[in-house]
């Protein structure tokens, strides 16, 4: 049997609430650590992602043509 898209979301979350009922409030903490980075690095990685859609060759700088501009700052 094949699930489709939301019905096997559903199935998901039916687990995911079932194994965070069988755990102990320490280790509770411990995966909200785990859940919450990988939420910040996913959103991070999208947004450099469509950044990357948006970006020309010309927007880019090297090393030595960002010290200049830097040096010449008033």
């Amino acid at each position: 049997m094949v699930l489709n898209g939301n019905k096997y979301m559903n199935l998901l979350r039916i687990r995911m609430h079932h194994l965070i009922e069988q755990l102990a409030e320490e280790e509770l903490y411990g995966v909200w650590n785990i859940i919450e980075a990988s939420h910040y690095d996913f959103y991070m990685l999208k947004a450099i992602e469509e950044l990357k859609e948006f970006q020309q060759p010309w927007d880019m700088l090297t090393l030595e043509e960002a010290t200049k501009q830097l040096m010449f700052l008033p």
